[in-house]
C-alpha cells in the first residue's frame, strides 16, 4: 500500500535578506500578454519585435506561458530609452493580434502585472444634433470603455462628417462595445462604435483575441427600430470599412449591394 505524505507550512524564522534590492533584478523588465489565434515561437516573436521597434538588440524575450489565445512573455531591456519607448507606445498590434505590456510587478509575481488594459482611438457615428454637448458625448463613448479623449468638434462639422473622434480604454477582458442606442425624434437612435487599429477578435461574442470557430458563447445581437434583431459585430467595427453599421450590414447581406442605374 502505497504511503501518502501531507508537507505542511512551517513557521520559520530568521531567514536572510539579500543585500541587493531584488526590485533592481526587474527594474527594465516587462510583462507582456500577446493575444491572437496565430501559433508564435520565441524567436518569430523576437523577429517581429524586432523590427516594430527598430531594434535588434539591447533587449531579450522568454515565453512565460501560452494559455488558449494568449501568450505570456517576459521582455528585459538594456536599453533604458527602449524600455520607456515601449512602455509609451503600448499597446503593439502585430500581426491582427495585440501586445499588451506592464511593469513586471515588485512582488516578482509576474501573474499580477495588469494585462486586461487596451486604449484606443475610435469614431463614433451617428449622434444626433441635439446631442452635441462635451458631457453627453462622454456619456455616449463611456459605453465602450473608460473615455480618455473626446474630439468635440462644431455642430457644421460634425453634421458634415457625421462622426465624432474618442479615445477609450477597454477591459480586453469583456465584450468589445459595438454602439449604443440614444434619444431621437420619435425611436431611438443607433449611434454606430468603429475602432482603429482593430485587432484579432470574435464577431461572436465581442472578445478581443478570441477565435469566432472555438467560440460557445450566444451571438451578440442588435435589435432594430421594428425588433428585428441582427449581428451586431463585424467587419464594420473597423474605421476602414466602408458599411455604415450593424444595419445596413445585415441589409447588405440580404438585399446585396445597391444596383447602379
Amino acid at each position: 500500500m502505497e504511503r501518502t505524505v501531507r508537507l505542511k507550512v512551517q513557521e520559520e524564522e530568521d531567514w536572510e535578506i539579500p543585500e541587493e534590492d531584488p526590485a533592481e533584478a526587474t527594474e527594465f523588465a516587462l510583462v507582456g500578454r500577446l493575444m491572437t489565434g496565430k501559433p508564435w515561437n520565441k524567436k518569430l516573436m523576437s523577429t517581429i519585435l524586432g523590427r516594430l521597434w527598430g531594434a535588434d538588440s539591447g533587449w531579450a524575450l522568454k515565453i512565460l506561458e501560452q494559455k488558449g489565445c494568449n501568450c505570456y512573455i517576459a521582455l528585459s531591456f538594456k536599453d533604458k530609452e527602449l524600455f520607456y519607448w515601449v512602455i509609451e507606445k503600448r499597446p503593439w498590434t502585430l500581426n491582427g493580434g495585440v501586445l499588451l505590456v506592464d511593469y513586471w510587478p515588485v512582488s516578482g509575481d509576474w501573474e499580477k502585472a495588469s494585462l486586461n488594459y487596451y486604449s484606443c482611438w475610435g469614431k463614433a457615428y451617428g449622434i444626433p444634433l441635439k446631442l452635441l454637448t462635451e458631457n453627453n458625448v462622454r456619456r455616449i463613448v463611456s459605453s465602450a470603455g473608460e473615455t480618455l479623449d473626446v474630439h468635440l468638434d462644431s455642430a457644421k462639422t460634425t453634421f458634415w462628417r457625421n462622426f465624432i473622434r474618442f479615445k477609450v480604454g477597454i477591459n480586453v477582458d469583456k465584450a468589445i462595445c459595438p454602439g449604443r442606442f440614444v434619444p431621437g425624434d420619435v425611436n431611438a437612435k443607433w449611434v454606430q462604435f468603429k475602432y482603429d487599429k482593430l485587432p484579432f477578435m470574435c464577431f461572436k461574442c465581442g472578445l478581443i483575441g478570441h477565435e469566432k470557430a472555438s467560440c460557445e458563447q450566444p451571438l451578440l445581437t442588435v435589435a432594430d427600430a421594428v425588433g428585428v434583431e441582427v449581428p451586431a459585430l463585424g467587419p464594420w467595427l473597423r474605421v476602414e470599412h466602408t458599411t455604415k453599421d450593424c444595419f445596413e450590414a445585415a441589409r447588405l447581406l440580404r438585399e446585396g449591394p445597391a444596383k447602379k442605374p
